[in-house]
């Protein structure tokens, strides 16, 4: 069975852990800018269309993360089984929302997840380090922020969801 967007509480419950994870990581910056992958990016990383000299306000910029957000969450659910928790998914929106869904869709990460090694599939996180064939974890190649990024899903991934957040959905 797989995951449906549907199920609104614990979609949106997702949604609000993903972005919360997506504001630090991600960082703001109303001007366009080329990434660490040489892409153009604006606001929370989004990279639609954008182009040089681009700028956005944050009110904008909020927008996008939360429609970005969503539709990376909708757009991995038909890949991915019903036994997520919200924390979990959290964490594969924000990965998918930086490397990509195709991406996801094809990784060994969403293949353990589905053949049910959760414990194995957090472990995949960390072998997503690099861009553009740089390997972040060095210094010199200016890109620490994917390792870090990778750290931070990793441990949301592997946090559990409690039966005190659970009273809170309600």
């Amino acid at each position: 069975m797989k995951i449906s967007a549907s199920n609104a509480t614990w979609f949106a419950r997702s949604v609000a852990i993903a972005i919360a994870l997506l504001v630090g990581v991600e960082g703001m910056s109303t001007k366009s800018y080329k990434d660490t992958g040489g892409v153009w990016t604006i606001c929370y990383g989004y990279t639609h269309n954008v182009k040089k000299g681009d700028t956005a306000t944050p009110p904008q910029c909020w927008g996008m993360l939360k429609s970005e957000a969503e539709a990376t969450g909708k757009a991995i659910a038909p890949y991915l089984p019903s036994t997520l928790n919200p924390n979990q998914y959290a964490a594969l929106i924000s990965f998918c929302y930086n490397v990509g869904t195709g991406n996801c869709r094809d990784s060994t990460l969403f293949r353990l997840i589905n053949a049910g090694k959760i414990d194995e599939a957090a472990q995949q996180f960390q072998r997503w380090k690099f861009v553009k064939g740089k390997d972040c974890t060095i210094r010199a190649n200016n890109c620490l922020g994917i390792p870090k990024r990778r750290m931070a899903e990793q441990m949301l991934f592997e946090q559990p969801y409690t039966i005190a957040d659970k009273v809170n959905d309600k």
